[in-house]
């Protein structure tokens, strides 16, 4: 909900949407009270938008909203304003504040953040296969990297990017939901519930 209209907006019930699609976000909501529910969807789609590679001024703006408004929804209906509550709080979420700034400064936030060199490092130990000399494999997979980025790089059209799976739901705007496995049903949010 906006914080100055009590409306809904058309992005935040979209992220809602998107986000009830999944059996877990479901369970989630119906766990969530309907008061919760479109706070954590304003996160989620913030987050969203600033986890990707290339950010529009326009979605950037967009997300800095999401956040102002998440994070003073937050404090209205978990610490109800107490100043005495706010130390309850963790620090990672006035970082929210300032992301959307940073992004300004520095660019999008898989290019430097913690979680990206996580994953990185992540799928290098899953290439260790030869446990007698694990960077003999590590060296060749490098090497493969390399040979397949300048591939690439000099004919675009080798690239799978763009390619989603066909079992996917095709969204708004170039997104793409993919399949879960054990999720056969798309759940739709009535009118009432957004």
């Amino acid at each position: 909900m906006s914080s100055d209209t009590g409306q809904v907006s058309d992005s935040v019930k979209q992220g809602c949407e998107v986000a009830a699609r999944s059996q877990r976000a479901t369970r989630l909501y119906t766990g969530l009270s309907q008061q919760y529910f479109p706070n954590f969807c304003k996160l989620v789609h913030a987050v969203r938008i600033i986890s990707q590679h290339s950010i529009t001024p326009t979605e950037l703006d967009s997300a800095g909203k999401l956040f102002s408004e998440f994070l003073i929804e937050f404090e209205e209906l978990y610490v109800q304003r107490i100043t005495s509550q706010m130390h309850f709080v963790q620090q990672c979420m006035h970082v929210l504040w300032h992301i959307v700034p940073e992004i300004y400064h520095l660019g999008p936030t898989c290019n430097y953040a913690q979680w990206t060199m996580e994953q990185t490092i992540g799928n290098l130990g899953q290439e260790i296969q030869l446990h007698s000399n694990p960077f003999s494999n590590l060296v060749q997979w490098g090497i493969l990297q390399a040979q397949i980025n300048t591939l690439i790089a000099k004919y675009p059209e080798l690239s799978h990017e763009g390619h989603v799976p066909h079992d996917t739901i095709q969204l708004d705007g170039n997104y793409a939901l993919l399949h879960i496995p054990w999720d056969e049903q798309i759940y739709r949010l009535r009118p009432d519930e957004l």
